[in-house]
């Protein structure tokens, strides 16, 4: 067995082996033939590269970034490159002229027009302004239960009136009517007997019937009171005393 770090060589004149332990650069005398060789310098050890130790857990890690990053960059550009596509088809799809059959229009039959029905339409009535109607109502009445003596005729005055009307005792009794169709305040009726007493009468009205029995005979003063330009009837009609 040879020794660790021994060259062996051989005796170049006369071929026996040579031993010596590390002594390059030396001189070597051969033990047999008394030759003297010079020893080749001792090699010098090939340089001993450290590579660094590689950080195998970052290199894994930005692989997978890079992996990850590559597969979002591809699914952003196939989402565009689909929403590309989709729009570019929708606008050939919508100026692609789409061939519509003709409407066929069916032929109807002419209508008959409706008999237009004359409607007679009444004419508005008179806006009654004075009171006339009323008036001429009550004495129509009257007239119909033998009434006929007017004692004031109907009459249209404006404003407050004072009338003086003489009236017969135990004779009949009188029907007084006062009436308006305007708008506003009601009429006041007042009544005094021959001896200024004053006479109790209805309450301010548009429309007043009132109707008195005198016990004196003679002139009975009457007032009617209005505003200035308020419309009225009056009138006075004698009825027999009822039995």
């Amino acid at each position: 067995m040879a020794m660790a770090g021994l060259i062996v060589k051989k005796c170049p004149n006369c071929g026996a082996p040579m031993r010596k332990r590390l002594a390059f650069g030396t001189t070597y005398t051969c033990p047999y033939c008394r030759v003297e060789l010079e020893l080749p310098q001792k090699p010098l050890p090939q340089s001993h590269t450290v590579q660094p130790e590689l950080d195998t857990a970052y290199y894994d890690y930005a692989s997978n970034r890079r992996l990850i990053v590559g597969l979002v960059v591809g699914m952003i550009v196939l989402s565009v490159g689909g929403t590309v596509v989709s729009m570019i088809l929708q606008a050939t799809r919508s100026s692609t002229p789409k061939s519509s059959s003709p409407e066929v229009v069916e032929p109807t039959a002419p209508s008959t027009p409706e008999p237009q029905v004359e409607v007679e339409v009444a004419p508005p009535e008179p806006v009654d302004s004075t009171g006339e109607p009323f008036v001429g109502r009550h004495i129509a009445a009257l007239e119909a239960r033998g009434c006929s003596k007017q004692l004031l005729p109907p009459t249209v005055v404006t404003g407050t009136q004072n009338v003086e009307t003489r009236f017969l005792a135990k004779k009949g009794c009188v029907h007084i009517l006062v009436a308006t169709g305007q708008e506003g305040e009601p009429l006041t009726l007042s009544l005094k007997t021959p001896s200024k007493r004053r006479v109790e009468t209805p309450n301010a009205a548009k429309e007043i019937e009132f109707v008195y029995c005198p016990k004196k005979s003679g002139k009975h003063p009457m007032k009617i009171e209005a505003h200035s330009w308020d419309t009225y009837t009056v009138a006075a009609v004698e009825c027999p005393r009822e039995p």
